[in-house]
């Protein structure tokens, strides 16, 4: 019984954590995964609400048990003759042996509830990864930088550890879309995302920060690191040959990119905003540069 007990338990912690999580993801997420959440969702309540119905069934048939045996024992202190304690063995054997296969029904039915429970919980992490990706680039979305950049943020912190910021986007890319449509543009947003995504490290977080804005979040690097990366990434933009694969064409494009460092008690959106200030700093100075902010300025 106590093994019966403790699988409830399990499947309610369960139902309710993937309940909470579907709830957190649902109305943020893209259209896909918000189809899927709210499918999973549905699905889930369903097995929930079934569950609670055995666990129900199960409690009925508990105290019926716990009834049977309190007149056992009462027919027990009355017992006169070995026949009556015949009859009230073999009344405990059948009374035993059904509920034993109750509760043996009930545990297959838990056991499947909760192997279905499992797929819906590996449902709500590929629902949650699909709302945290852009569905573009198929890098980290604007929510997702937010996220991580609070933790980075946080980290750095309480450690006392460097974290810099870069923002970078194309110069002129409104050009590409009005010169060559936005099939072509969004090819090379494609190509951009992958290129900054080969040149920082697998702890450094790379997104889409809106349009053709991106960020890359370098956490434990210091500011000269940080114009080291942007320095290398703004040379490849400009050394590469840009094309897009349905359309005979090739292009010649440059970045700009505006960076700042953690200050002591800084927020996330001080820090973002003072990255932006310095990205726009480089176009107003003629686009194809970086600048930076640090701590001392």
């Amino acid at each position: 019984m106590l093994s019966f007990w403790i699988l409830i338990g399990i499947v309610i912690s369960c139902s309710l954590y993937i309940l909470m999580k579907y709830e957190e993801y649902r109305p943020r997420g893209r259209q896909r995964a918000h189809q899927d959440i709210d499918s999973a969702r549905a699905e889930l309540e369903r097995q929930f609400f079934q569950f609670m119905e055995v666990l129900d069934f199960q409690i009925d048939k508990s105290e019926i048990h716990a009834s049977s045996l309190d007149s056992a024992q009462l027919r027990l202190d009355n017992i006169t003759s070995d026949v009556e304690l015949r009859d009230l063995v073999q009344d405990l054997k059948v009374s035993n042996d059904a509920y034993r296969k109750e509760t043996s029904e009930l545990q297959s039915r838990l056991k499947e509830s909760q192997r279905q429970i499992s797929q819906l919980k590996e449902r709500a992490k590929q629902a949650e990864k699909l709302a945290c990706l852009d569905p573009l680039t198929s890098i980290a979305n604007r929510r997702k930088l937010d996220m991580e950049l609070t933790k980075a943020v946080t980290l750095s912190h309480e450690r006392e550890t460097p974290l810099c910021i870069i923002l970078t986007d194309i110069d002129h890319f409104k050009s590409v879309n009005d010169s060559f449509g936005h099939r072509t543009g969004d090819a090379v947003l494609r190509q951009f995302a992958q290129l900054l995504t080969t040149m920082v490290r697998s702890s450094d977080i790379v997104a889409r920060y809106g349009g053709e804005e991106f960020a890359i979040v370098l956490p434990n690097s210091p500011l000269g690191n940080a114009f080291e990366i942007a320095e290398r990434i703004r040379t490849a933009v400009q050394g590469q040959t840009w094309s897009d694969s349905e359309a005979a064409l090739d292009l010649k494009l440059t970045a700009s990119f505006g960076i700042a460092d953690i200050r002591d008690g800084e927020t996330t959106m001080d820090l973002i905003n003072r990255a932006d200030t310095k990205l726009y700093e480089a176009k107003r100075l003629g686009r194809n540069r970086t600048m930076l902010w640090n701590t001392a300025a």
